[in-house]
């Protein structure tokens, strides 16, 4: 989830700036559709998406586990009853199949079949069934066929889901290439890769000297609020906004921003990102 919000530091003219309101710019956006592969495969039975389980109780919502998995982790669905709602006793047989398909749906690998007895839902501990997937990237299905106590056939749910490699791949853009004194670079962090990528508050202007990249006198310094955030794989995370200071000279700059991919330790890496450009008269 990206956190939709400008965030500012300080700097030694921050009196005489003003900052534009916040632009369509950004508003968090899908920047690259990693499922979207997904919606060219034959439909499957999918609940409506209210989640209600047409045979079941008004109260019983079925719910598919993230379509989107990276490198490794789970895939199927929760089964669970609206608070409050009276536990059921169904009794029901589910047959569950975990399959891994080809881009045009059809089966390649039946990796995983449970047949279970679904006796009791509660609010507040659901049912289910999830399988762990990894290994061979590309698109999943997971259908469950449902029997009553006599076998009578209830109904069929089924789902895609999509093993992606993990990649790490951002860029640092912005909602123009010039500006003149007074007004307001915009820059966010573009997620293309499919792991997510963290960051903070800070970011700094650099101005090109001479061949060189140096900081600029009037990069922000702070004080910094210090949330963590980030963008999620595929999207656009929050706005950063520089107000470009009456008294700046014309020249190129840079805005640099440094992230971190990953959210589990081992994968962690850090880098800069960059986005130039230039302040006119």
């Amino acid at each position: 989830m990206a956190l939709g919000a400008i965030v500012l530091g300080s700097a030694a003219t921050a009196s005489a700036m003003t900052y534009e309101p916040e632009p369509p710019f950004c508003t968090p956006q899908v920047i690259e559709d990693h499922l979207k592969p997904l919606k060219r495969l034959p439909r499957l039975p999918e609940p409506p998406a209210s989640g209600r389980v047409r045979f079941g109780p008004a109260g019983l919502h079925l719910q598919p586990l993230p379509a989107q998995v990276t490198g490794e982790g789970q895939v199927g669905y929760k089964l669970f009853l609206q608070p409050n709602a009276p536990s059921i006793h169904p009794g029901w047989k589910v047959t569950t199949t975990l399959a891994r398909v080809d881009w045009q749906g059809r089966a390649v690998e039946t990796i995983e079949r449970t047949r279970r007895r679904l006796h009791t839902i509660k609010a507040g501990r659901g049912a289910g069934v999830q399988f762990e997937i990894e290994g061979v990237p590309g698109p999943y299905r997971v259908v469950s066929v449902f029997r009553s106590k006599t076998g009578q056939r209830l109904g069929e749910y089924g789902f895609y889901f999509q093993l992606l490699p993990s990649t790490n791949s951002a860029r640092l853009a912005l909602n123009g290439n010039v500006y003149r004194p007074g007004q307001t670079v915009f820059s966010r962090v573009e997620n293309l890769g499919t792991e997510a990528v963290r960051y903070g508050v800070p970011y700094s202007i650099e101005r090109l000297q001479v061949g060189t990249w140096e900081k600029a006198p009037e990069a922000p310094r702070g004080p910094w609020i210090m949330p963590l955030l980030y963008s999620a794989p595929g999207r656009s995370g929050p706005c950063n906004g520089f107000a470009v200071p009456p008294t700046m000279p014309s020249g190129r700059y840079r805005v640099v921003k440094e992230v971190t991919f990953g959210l589990r330790k081992q994968q962690q890496d850090s880098v800069n990102l960059y986005a130039e450009f230039d302040v006119v008269p």
